[in-house]
């Protein structure tokens, strides 16, 4: 007989890093869009630092190197991210490297908290919670991605308004395989990182829910 493994007491002491950095998510992609043009901006930068700041609670006290890693990228991250909006508009080479510094950022918490995940002994709503966190930290990592090809290449999406903010959306509709077309790609390499966003949208999706239910099968 299998027994319910999927515990649902919730200890915020223990288990507040996922949602916490999962509200930070949420904050930084959706926030700057109802802020509009005006201001969308510096909410966004406002949004990175906080971004960063609540990150920093995924990475395990376990792993030293990765934590010190984490940390340094971070403080470098959140530098840039102050000197660009309140003291000196980077150029865009000096963008082009934050991007990618974002990208190398965001990868190694990914990395940590998939785990993070792999480890747990059992299935509780805070892994549950964490794996959902995953997924929509990759649409977060992808989203660095088009920023770069578009920083790099303004002509490589035809985007509506314009604004780079409308990447946010084209991300994730193109990680859930959802493709309205009202944003197209238009380079090859936007075109091929989008095939690579959405493959990645559906093995991790497979990956994820077998394990969950292989663990809970363990029980």
């Amino acid at each position: 007989m299998v027994k319910n493994v999927i515990s649902t007491k919730f200890n915020f002491k223990e288990d507040y890093k996922y949602p916490f950095f999962l509200v930070s998510l949420v904050f930084f992609l959706f926030v700057p869009s109802l802020a509009g043009e005006a201001y969308g901006d510096i909410i966004t930068h406002i949004l990175y630092i906080l971004l960063i700041l609540s990150s920093l609670s995924l990475v395990s006290a376990e792993s030293k190197i990765t934590r010190l890693v984490v940390y340094i990228v971070g403080i470098v991250g959140m530098s840039l991210v102050v000197i660009d909006n309140f003291v000196y508009t980077l150029i865009n080479g000096l963008k082009a490297a934050f991007m990618i510094l974002l990208f190398i950022y965001f990868i190694l918490l990914l990395a940590e908290l998939l785990s993070q995940i792999f480890k747990a002994k059992s299935i509780t709503l805070n892994i549950v919670l964490g794996a959902f966190t995953g997924y929509v930290l990759i649409g977060v990592i992808g989203h660095f991605i088009f920023r770069l090809i578009f920083l790099l290449d303004p002509s490589s999406f035809v985007l509506p308004s314009g604004h780079p903010q409308e990447l946010i959306y084209f991300t994730f509709i193109t990680l859930t395989t959802i493709g309205y077309g009202d944003i197209s790609p238009i380079s090859d390499a936007a075109r091929n990182f989008s095939i690579i966003m959405g493959l990645i949208g559906q093995f991790y999706n497979t990956v994820i829910i077998a394990i969950i239910i292989g663990k809970f099968l363990q029980k």
